[in-house]
């Protein structure tokens, strides 16, 4: 990793196939370094080595599993995730409900959870019936800030966290939503690059499925869709004026430009449409 011609020749292979960098907890690897003996001493604090090396192993990787063991998780739970990752991100298999089809009927349940360990007491009751679950990311926030009103951004850091959290307790398909505040959401409306770094962060977790809304910058969109690999673009548009018909000109153009623009379009001003494509 410290070599640049070794890290041009990952990034050269993530462009054709999967690179994948495995998150683990700075604890953990000093502690596994440490009653490791077979490798050569770095010759400084593992720290700094990593905190150097940290920047390069994102730069260089087109996917990252986050495998934090620190809190104890079923071994179980660790295989399954393992399994439905490689599968979902090499297109072996991906983790895509097979109902979710034209003609048949499809559920998914938002999550509205600040924290989604609040959530997982009770994630068998809630999740029965349901092909896939929404991770309403724009209504994450750090316990010392639920009480918080308003817009507002979560950390990456704790959006992976969250994430990874998930995953351990349920396989079901995740579809990651970010909604400003102008789509009925709490995501800061002017925050267009903040969204789109954490839209890149759950295409690189091996997310199953993105909520873009087609109100971004074109570009951004076409950014996303250009890396998005087995991860599905399900293309949005919200109205809350309660001003719309639904037979005019508008919506007929919103839903084409949906349509057009994702694997799966969803559009929505008194009540949410959802159609495959």
């Amino acid at each position: 990793m410290e070599s640049p011609a070794a890290r041009d020749a990952l990034k050269a292979y993530s462009k054709k196939d999967s690179v994948v960098h495995i998150v683990r907890d700075i604890e953990e690897i000093v502690t596994y370094l440490g009653a490791e003996t077979a490798r050569p001493a770095y010759g400084e604090p593992i720290e700094d080595v990593y905190n150097r090396r940290a920047p390069w192993y994102a730069e260089v990787c087109n996917y990252e599993f986050s495998n934090n063991t620190r809190s104890g998780p079923d071994p179980k739970a660790v295989v399954q995730e393992v399994s439905r990752f490689f599968k979902q991100v090499t297109g072996q298999s991906p983790n895509h409900p097979p109902n979710l089809a034209r003609g048949k009927k499809s559920y998914f349940l938002s999550l509205t959870y600040p924290d989604i360990k609040l959530a997982l007491p009770h994630i068998d009751e809630i999740t029965a019936g349901v092909d896939a679950l929404e991770l309403r990311v724009d209504l994450l926030h750090y316990q010392d800030s639920f009480d918080k009103i308003g817009s507002y951004i979560p950390t990456k850091a704790y959006v992976a966290s969250q994430l990874a959290t998930l995953r351990l307790t349920t396989s079901l398909p995740i579809v990651f939503t970010v909604q400003t505040v102008s789509q009925g959401g709490s995501f800061p409306d002017t925050a267009e690059a903040e969204a789109f770094e954490l839209f890149d962060l759950a295409v690189r977790a091996g997310v199953e499925y993105v909520d873009v809304e087609i109100s971004w910058s074109t570009k951004r969109v076409s950014d996303l869709v250009s890396k998005k690999g087995q991860t599905k673009v399900i293309a949005s548009w919200h109205n809350l004026s309660r001003k719309l018909a639904w037979d005019g000109t508008e919506a007929k153009q919103k839903y084409q430009d949906v349509d057009k623009s994702g694997d799966i379009s969803r559009s929505s001003a008194k009540l949410t449409l959802s159609r495959t494509t």
